[in-house]
């Protein structure tokens, strides 16, 4: 349980919704999107895009139950309004409704059938309830349809390594490095797996990686630590878990203890 806790730690961790699309593709900041929309209304009460838009403008602002009402207004004007459900379950997602945000996103996929979108966000909302094989099935969805979704990818990896089926978890990482080689999560995530399969000096190099890309993150310091531990180099460990702590993660007490 203590790997499958911080896994998913690392997994929550990078799991975010871009709020701000359509802000930026506008060309304005997310008050002014919210503006825009609510003038709109005014003159356009019967239509539902402008709740959806208004909707989404709050979702950037992280006014979660203000996007959930525009949302619910606008499934009445046009119970077919696809973007209403997908914003539908990202306010609910966020609101740690979890359950609620699937049933939202999978209403928006049964009127939208690709929309890949909706497909990350549901698998997102399973792995929040830790239904990681129903994850594992909507990501796959996306990578079957685009192999060089990098967050897919990383996701469905972490979801593997969960489950602890690492070989599938490391290939995940392998296509996500090749796909986005400047981002440290990958490397950290295989590091894990590779620890797990006894792969000690391949593990020790992504960790290493990871520290170069990102040297204040604390996971790459975590797993080196859990590494020098298994092999009885306590001065190391204790000097990769200092550094983890240091860097904002709370280490449980039994690792800590091997260091008193």
């Amino acid at each position: 349980m203590k790997f499958l806790t911080i896994v998913l730690v690392i997994l929550l961790s990078i799991i975010k919704f871009s709020n701000k699309v359509i802000a930026q593709q506008e060309g304005m900041s997310c008050e002014e999107l919210l503006n825009y929309a609510t003038k709109q209304i005014t003159y356009f009460k019967n239509n539902g895009e402008y709740y959806s838009l208004r909707a989404y403008a709050k979702l950037c602002l992280k006014n979660y139950k203000g996007a959930l009402n525009d949302c619910n207004y606008a499934i009445q004007l046009d119970v077919n309004d696809t973007l209403a459900y997908n914003y539908k379950g990202l306010a609910d997602y966020n609101l740690k409704s979890f359950r609620q945000a699937i049933k939202d996103f999978s209403m928006a996929i049964e009127r939208s059938s690709y929309f890949r979108e909706a497909y990350f966000n549901r698998a997102s909302s399973f792995d929040a309830i830790q239904k990681l094989d129903s994850a594992i099935i909507d990501y796959s969805f996306i990578i079957n349809a685009d192999n060089n979704d990098f967050k897919a990818l990383n996701n469905r990896g972490i979801d593997y390594s969960v489950l602890k089926n690492y070989k599938n978890a490391i290939n995940d990482f392998t296509i996500a490095i090749t796909i986005t080689p400047e981002d440290a999560r990958p490397y950290y995530n295989r590091c894990f797996s590779e620890y797990k399969l006894g792969m000690i000096e391949n593990a020790k190099q992504d960790a290493a990686k990871a520290i170069e890309l990102e040297v204040d993150n604390p996971y790459p310091y975590f797993y080196l630590g859990l590494i020098y531990l298994d092999s009885n180099d306590r001065i190391n460990a204790c000097d990769n878990f200092e550094k983890a702590e240091k860097r904002g993660l709370k280490i449980e007490h039994s690792y800590l203890n091997n260091c008193n």
